[in-house]
């Protein structure tokens, strides 16, 4: 999306030709923010018993069962906890190079996650404070005298501090110490420079595994009102694939190889799947160059009010990344970019995934799009992905 461009308009109407129609016809019916219908009724709903379990490698702690409060935050947010005399030197600067670096690929930059830091004592005295989902205690060992050390020493096995002092450094992950459905990082250093190594180290994983535990939490919202059962049954005979879809999103436009569905369920938000299908005929469809004629013929398909319009990928203001991958078994390319309406001013962060069956010689392209002018994209698009990572092949 280009800068300084002017608002864009919502009054858009409906093309009546069948191969083409406008982006985006907005309800003025007012809902609850399902975020805040999702927290508060979570919140209310699940209180019981749990165990803790401690996760490193192999081992596992557990500690006596007793009644918790069920964890809550918003999604992608972290409470970090340190000492303060650590997290006000460089270390901050390693961390939060990792932890919020740019959510891939948003019109304007958003985090990765959204940090909240405690020091222990503010963490200790406020029972709230210990109810979030996802912490990340960053353990200086060579401070003995720091609650944080104290906690470590106290919750892990013996044999991880050992492990953590022998190696330098060593990251465990614990569940449910203070409340129901709740993750801890302990990350370990025996001295501040080590612990730099482990956040550089591990990031990786540990950015997966708040992912994994974090899909649970996406499925809820996404799938609040249930499925779209009569949609995925035409997917399946329309395009041989099986695609859970929410509820909430509607036919908005179909042809013989493509579909357009649509959510306009929340104010000032759209999201879009496309399914799009071509026969394959050359590996150069698998390419940088043959992946964007295949999205850009899908976007043909949509325009606006404005004469001759249509949407295409936006790979000058931002690159696209693509890789190769297995998404559920399938050989399929994935791409992140920016989508906007040629000759028109409206834009947005797009994934894809060209997907290839043996079984019909055919790449089947998968799409998830996002239109929100003005607000915070990135929980928009997990819940686009998280959608689209639920393909399987007939």
């Amino acid at each position: 999306m280009k800068a300084n461009r002017p608002p864009v308009s919502y009054t858009l109407y409906k093309h009546t030709d069948k191969r083409s129609q406008s982006l985006f016809e907005k309800s003025t019916k007012r809902t609850i923010p399902l975020r805040a219908y999702l927290s508060n009724w979570l919140y209310l709903l699940f209180f019981t018993t749990s165990i803790f379990l401690f996760h490193a490698c192999s081992s596992e702690v557990h500690s006596n069962a007793s009644l918790k409060p069920y964890a809550h935050s918003e999604l992608d947010q972290i409470a970090v906890v340190a000492d303060p005399i650590l997290w006000n030197s460089d270390l901050q600067d390693t961390f939060e190079y990792y932890f919020t670096s740019a959510y891939p690929i948003l019109p304007h930059p958003e985090p990765r996650y959204d940090l909240l830091y405690f020091s222990p004592e503010e963490l200790l005295e406020t029972p709230l404070r210990r109810e979030l989902r996802i912490y990340v205690l960053l353990i200086n060992l060579s401070n003995n005298k720091s609650p944080l050390t104290q906690m470590a020493l106290q919750d892990l096995p013996k044999g991880k501090i050992t492990e953590a002092e022998t190696k330098g450094h060593l990251t465990v992950f614990g569940y449910d110490k203070w409340a129901e459905g709740q993750m801890l990082i302990y990350m370990i250093g025996k001295n501040p420079e080590e612990l730099k190594k482990a956040i550089v180290k591990d990031f990786p994983g540990i950015d997966q595994k708040l992912k994994a535990f974090q899909k649970e939490k996406v499925a809820a919202s996404v799938y609040f009102g249930g499925r779209a059962r009569g949609i995925e049954k035409k997917i399946e005979g329309q395009f041989g694939i099986r695609l859970k879809i929410p509820a909430k999103y509607k036919v908005a436009l179909e042809d013989q190889n493509f579909l357009w569905l649509r959510d306009d369920s929340r104010q000032e938000v759209t999201t879009g799947i496309l399914l799009y299908k071509v026969p394959y005929e050359d590996k150069k469809q698998l390419s940088y160059e043959g992946f964007k004629e295949t999205r850009n013929a899908a976007g043909r398909y949509i325009s606006t009010h404005v004469p001759n319009t249509h949407m295409i990928i936006n790979d000058r203001d931002l690159p696209m990344f693509t890789r190769q991958l297995q998404l559920n078994g399938i050989y399929a390319i994935e791409a992140r970019g920016i989508w906007e309406i040629d000759h028109d001013f409206m834009g947005g962060p797009f994934i894809s995934y060209l997907l290839l069956n043996p079984k019909t010689n055919e790449l089947i392209l998968v799409d998830g799009f996002v239109f929100a002018p003005g607000e915070n994209k990135r929980r928009y698009m997990r819940e686009v992905e998280h959608l689209l990572h639920s393909v399987q092949l007939m």
